[in-house]
């Protein structure tokens, strides 16, 4: 994605640039002590209780689009970490 964000539809319009990217988000947990990642998805593998919240139109289209542009919805992925109390 950060490869291609000046061909995308939205991000090439924005002044934001993405500079890095990394295909393991676990490995961000040595980078700094008390970093823990609690959790990791994409558009097309959502959280149960996130997908259920979802009008059923737009279940059916992550669906599709997960048969048809699978890597183009993978390279959207959420990560959740936790930073330990000190």
């Amino acid at each position: 994605m950060v490869d291609t964000q000046d061909s995308h539809d939205v991000l090439a319009k924005v002044a934001a640039r993405m500079r890095w990217s990394c295909d393991d988000p676990g490995a961000l947990e040595h980078w700094q002590p008390g970093l823990s990642l609690t959790d990791s998805c994409t558009l097309a593998h959502l959280p149960a209780p996130v997908a259920r919240r979802l009008a059923l139109p737009y279940r059916l289209l992550l669906r599709l689009m997960a048969t048809i542009r699978r890597r183009d919805i993978e390279a959207y992925r959420f990560n959740l970490f936790r930073f330990a109390a000190e």
